[in-house]
Parts: structure tokens; sequence; C-alpha cells
């Protein structure tokens, strides 16, 4: 292909290069092109009519416009190859080449500086995913944008003619991938699947090309694992794609949106959310919760085709679509999706001009288990003290906050001998653990840290038989290294433990199973 040729161009320059005493690591794509090589060495650019092999000391930073050069980043396996983009503009239109893309089987992460716009000639996407590891795109200075045009049957992100577009994360920056013709706004280009997408962040807008998934697959290319995870998002798919799915007669599966905004709007008998248009495609496997605020609206009809389902699968020729119900057991108070009209526009969505049919709010929070934060241990004569939280465990937002007073320490006695002292500790920390489980919240846990002790004093186990909704996890040494065990709250140690004095923790984890 024309990457090939490219490659070989540039090594055959190379031969005639002289290699320069000093470079900048910016380097100007109207200047020459550009390929980046990450290895276990580091990092190398070369630019053709510049420089050979230069070793990155610095971040690679590429700038500039052309639209006669590109731009080649390859990361070898276990490598991650990390440039910069500030102020790019290449556009590879009608020049029979790729603009931008990422080779190797290693990651590529591109950094967001300033406005860039990538664009794709026929068969390429504007950033075209090749590599086998992830391409990760981030903003974390908080001032770039992203445009990435796909040329014909190519994706703005991801697969070329029959490429796919997998394992692509987007953490920030304000990104807007274009599909071209049959090609997915992020993911795959014509009949190629777009899977393993994810979003945390940012403000990302993709649209699919005719018979294309705003997020997922090509032309009659399958959406699977894509997940939102935070960020504002858009997506909306050409006649027969989904928004987020599959793209025409192919499938919308694995679907997960949590704490994030986003409007999913299917083209003409295409699903909102789910499988494209046509009847090959199927969708299941679809979550919704957190925070999430979703919009969705299928597709209106197409020729003899039915509506696209907000999320689901449109039916086949003159057949029905099949709405679905997305799993919302994790959905929150502050939770919702809103289904739209089949036929309602992005704009009208979010200008507010279109009402919803139905809305689906969540209910309440989902706490989780609480845990341990700010610890700090008692000392002789001073209390210590934890806080105990709880989280919801969908939207992660802080739900319980309760500060734990640990009883000080006793004084060391005056005028005992070594053992005896040391038998008046083992006592006192005894004491303390029971007096940490009689005073431990309903229904909490208490963790403890009996690293250089041999076991429970009995006392231990009567404070929990006190307290069977106590749950206590237990760092010990056993064998000359530390383990953990756990005595769930409610079990019955106290008649397996009998009369002794002491139960080892050996003989505790037999009791334990």
């Amino acid at each position: 292909m024309n990457i090939k040729r490219f490659t070989a161009w540039v090594v055959a320059a190379l031969l005639c290069l002289s290699p320069l005493s000093a470079f900048a690591d910016t380097y100007d794509v109207g200047e020459g092109s550009i390929f980046v090589m990450a290895n276990a060495n580091g990092q190398t650019v070369t630019q053709v009519n510049g420089v050979t092999d230069h070793a990155e000391t610095t971040p690679t930073v590429i700038t500039g416009s052309s639209d006669t050069n590109n731009v080649v980043i390859n990361a070898a396996a276990g490598s991650e190859a990390q440039v910069t983009f500030s102020g790019v503009t290449v556009d590879s239109s009608g020049s029979g080449e790729v603009a931008v893309v990422t080779t190797g089987q290693g990651n590529v992460t591109i950094e967001l500086d300033g406005d860039n716009t990538l664009t794709g000639d026929r068969h390429y996407a504007g950033l075209q995913k090749e590599n086998e590891g992830t391409l990760t795109i981030q903003d974390e200075n908080g001032d770039g944008s992203l445009t990435a045009n796909g040329g014909t049957w190519g994706a703005g992100i991801g697969g070329g003619y029959g490429g796919a577009g997998s394992d692509i994360t987007i953490t920030g920056g304000t990104v807007t991938a274009n599909g071209g013709y049959n090609g997915a706004g992020i993911g795959g280009g014509y009949v190629g699947a777009g899977s393993d997408i994810s979003i945390t962040g940012g403000t990302v807008t993709a649209s699919g090309g005719s018979a294309s998934a705003g997020i997922g697959g090509g032309a009659q290319g399958a959406g699977s694992d894509i997940t939102i995870t935070g960020g504002t998002v858009t997506a909306s798919g050409g006649a027969q794609g989904a928004g987020i799915g599959g793209g025409s007669q192919a499938s919308g599966t694995g679907i997960t949106i949590v704490n994030s905004d986003v409007t999913a709007v299917g083209g003409q008998n295409g699903a909102g959310i789910g499988a494209g248009g046509g009847s090959s495609g199927t969708a299941g496997d679809i979550s919704i919760g957190g925070d999430a605020n979703v919009s969705v609206a299928g597709g209106s009809v197409w020729g003899n085709y039915p509506v696209g389902p907000g999320i689901g699968m449109p039916g086949g020729w003159a057949g029905e679509s099949t709405e679905i119900e997305p799993d919302t057991g994790n959905l929150c108070g502050d939770g919702s999706i809103s289904y739209y009209p089949a036929g309602t526009g992005v704009s009208d969505i979010q200008n507010g001009t279109a009402e919803p049919d139905s809305t689906v709010t969540g209910e309440g929070h989902h706490p989780g288990d609480p845990v341990k934060e700010n610890e700090v241990a008692p000392q002789i004569g001073v209390d210590g003290s934890y806080d105990l939280v709880t989280y919801c465990q969908s939207c992660g937002e802080e739900l319980y906050r309760e500060t734990i007073i640990v009883p000080a320490l006793d004084p060391e006695p005056e005028n005992k001998t070594g053992s005896e002292q040391e038998e008046d500790a083992f006592t006192r920390f005894c004491r303390n653990v029971a007096k940490q489980i009689m005073e431990a919240p309903e229904n909490g846990t208490v963790e403890v840290d009996a690293t250089p002790w041999p076991g429970f004093q009995r006392r231990v186990f009567e404070a929990l038989a006190k307290r069977p909704d106590v749950m206590l996890i237990v760092t010990v040494s056993m064998n000359g290294e530390a383990a953990k065990l756990t005595i769930p709250a409610g079990i019955d140690l106290l008649s397996s433990v009998g009369k002794a004095r002491v139960t080892g923790f050996e003989d505790l984890r037999k009791l334990l199973g």
C-alpha cells in the first residue's frame, strides 16, 4: 500500500543524508514527511530532507501544515510512541497517501495542543489507526482539539478501506471525527468493525458516513465493546448506521455508558444505540448507569425499511424494529435516558426544541462497602483515628463519612521484665481489637495489623460474638510472609476456640476453612 511506498522512500532518502549535530524536538510537517519510531531503546524521529534517527530527549512535537507530506508513528512491541500535535494540518485529499497513520505492535499516545486537522484521501481514515496496541488521544493541558476527516471508505479516526478501528481511547480534548462515505466517525472503515473504543473525557463529536455508525462499525461492520465513562459525547450515524453501535446490517453489542452526557442519533433506519439498519444486525449487552444522561433517537423511515429504535435492532425490508431495554440497574438518581421520536436531529435535542417521548430516571444511589481512609495509628497516650467512607458504587459520589476514634494505647508498665512487657503489650493489643469491634458502626468492618503477634486472645472472639454484624480483616504473618484472614460477620468462633486463652492464626485459618 502507499504507506509502504512512503516508508521505502524515507529509507532511500536517509542513505543520502548526513546526520546533523543538533536538532530541535519540534518538527514542521511542511518541511518533509515525518517518521516517529519508538522501541526498547527510546524514541527517534526521521524527517525527509531533515534529520536521521534523531534520538528524542524531550517530547516530540509536530506542527505546521502540508498537503503533500504525511506522518507515520510506529511503536514496537512493548513500547509506546508519544507525540504532541501542536497546530497540525495535514490534508492528503487527492494525494493517494494517508495523512497520519499509527503502526507497529505497541501503543501510541497523541497529545493535543491548539487546533489540529487531519484529512485522509480516498480509502484512508483522517487519523488511521493500524498499530496493534492502543491509540490514546489526550489533552492534558486542556487547550487542544482535533478534527479528523475520513476519505471515501475511511473512518474519521480508525480504519481505512476494509480496516477495523479497535483499541482507541479518548481521554480529553475537543475531538470531531467525520467518517467518509461508508466509514464510521470513530471505528471501522468500509466493512470494518469498531471495537474496544473507550471515551473517558473531553467533548467528542462523531459522525458516521453513509451506512456507518457514529461510533462503532463502518458500513456492514459491527460495533462492540464501546465504553463511555466521562465527557460529553455526540454520535450520529449515516443512513442505516447506528449512532453508537453497528453499521448497516451489522450488530451493536457490549455498549456501556456511565457518568457522561451522551446524545446518540441513528441515521435513517438505524438505531440510536444498537444495531445498524437491515435484517442482519443484533443488539444486546447495553448498559447505562451512574449519573449518565443519555438522549437517543432512532432514524426515520428509509425506503421500505421501518424507523430505527432509540435502543435496539432496526427491522429488515418491510419488517419491524425491536426495542430493547438497556440494563439500568446501576443508574443513579441524577441519571436519565430520554427517548426522542425517530428522525429527531441532534441539534433539536441539544437546543431543547424537541421533546422526548419518554424519560427513564434512576433511583437514588447504590452504596458500596465502606472503605477506610486517612488512617492514623494510635500511639501510647494518643488516640488514633480513621474515616469510614461509603461511596456510590455506580457513580462514585461520596455518600457517608464517619470519623472513628481508635483509643490510645496504654503506657508500658514500669518494673516489668522483657517477657512481662511483651505479654502486657499483646494483652493491650487484643483488648484494643475487641474495643474496636464493640465500637464499630453498624454492619461495619474492622481492619487490624496483627503481624507482630501469634494470635488472638479469647476476648476478641467474645467481642465478635456480641457484635455479629461486624466483619474483621486481619493482616497476619505466616511462614514469614504477610497474609490476610477475613472473619465474616456472624460467624460463630467462640464455641470453636473453647476456653483457650490464645488461638494462633494458623489454627484460626483452619477454623475459617
